[in-house]
């Protein structure tokens, strides 16, 4: 038993440091390409949930969609922790709830991966060849994306 929970404890330890280093990687590139941009607020690169409004207006040209995305996460977090620590409700209510976080979240990763593709499309070389190895990868080489493109300048 003790092996067991401390193969899982490792394993929580891996993804946590994985997640942290994808966040970073994330932020720096957002923070540069925005400076360079000349978005005055370009701080919100580093807080999590709102740089979704900072990919949005490197993307898209506009904070809409960002406050959009923003809204799907937080959306999509309330009824997934609804989901999972109501006891009192039928079952048939919690598969509803996690329906529509599961809707949410998806809904999400559509506009974030569309979003992926325009700053790709503006930054980056092979923009489709890096936008299919995103959707592969499930939005985890994302962060590893746009870091690599923060210094390239933006395409005519």
């Amino acid at each position: 038993m003790s092996t067991i929970l401390g193969i899982l404890v490792l394993m929580y330890l891996l993804i946590t440091c994985i997640s942290v280093l994808l966040y970073i990687f994330n932020s720096v590139g957002l923070y540069k390409i925005a400076n360079r941009e000349k978005d005055k607020n370009a701080y919100i690169a580093w807080v999590p949930y709102l740089n979704r409004i900072t990919e949005s207006k490197i993307a898209f040209g506009s904070s809409t969609l960002g406050i959009v995305m923003v809204a799907l996460q937080v959306l999509s977090v309330v009824f997934m922790i609804i989901t999972i620590f109501s006891t009192k409700m039928q079952t048939s209510v919690l598969v509803l709830l996690g329906l529509i976080s599961f809707i949410f979240s998806s809904i999400f990763k559509v506009i974030d991966f569309i979003g992926h593709y325009k700053m790709y499309e503006k930054y980056g070389k092979s923009s489709v060849i890096m936008t299919i190895l995103d959707i592969i990868s499930l939005g985890i080489l994302g962060p590893l994306f746009i870091f690599a493109i923060r210094n390239n300048e933006k395409k005519q």
